[in-house]
């Protein structure tokens, strides 16, 4: 399996399961605030309290998804694993890279100059976790 073919199934599999919580989350809204709201005085204060249970949870779980979402943005902005060294005619990235930021982690290591393309084995030929060099 080639990395785009893996990056596109982690991606999936990301969005699969964001779509699973944000739907219970959903799920336990619809069902328990109308339940909840119908009792109005009428019910007693267990099934009130249940459903206030359900609904709290339903928020809950939609903010950690929210919250999540905005710590994967906040790790790939400013709480980088990497440095990038800019050496003459390579450009090398030193540090753990997380798989998958992959993508993102190549596209900030060719942002630092036009021209340069990914080296497969830059470990071997540089002694760094990845590198780019200017195209021939």
């Amino acid at each position: 399996m080639d990395k785009d073919t893996f990056e596109k199934r982690l991606k999936r599999r990301d969005l699969g399961s964001a779509i699973v919580i944000y739907s219970i989350a959903v799920a336990l809204l619809v069902i328990s605030v109308p339940y909840g709201w119908s009792l109005g005085k009428e019910g007693n204060l267990i099934d009130k309290y249940f459903m206030a249970v359900f609904a709290l949870a339903g928020v809950g779980m939609m903010n950690m998804f929210f919250i999540n979402t905005i710590l994967k943005i906040l790790k790939r902005t400013y709480l980088k694993s990497y440095w990038i060294e800019d050496q003459g005619d390579v450009v090398k990235l030193f540090g753990a890279v997380p798989l998958h930021d992959m993508s993102f982690v190549e596209k900030d290591l060719l942002a630092n100059r036009t021209g340069y393309k990914i080296v497969s084995n830059a470990f071997d030929e540089f002694g760094c976790t990845m590198a780019a060099v200017k195209l021939r």
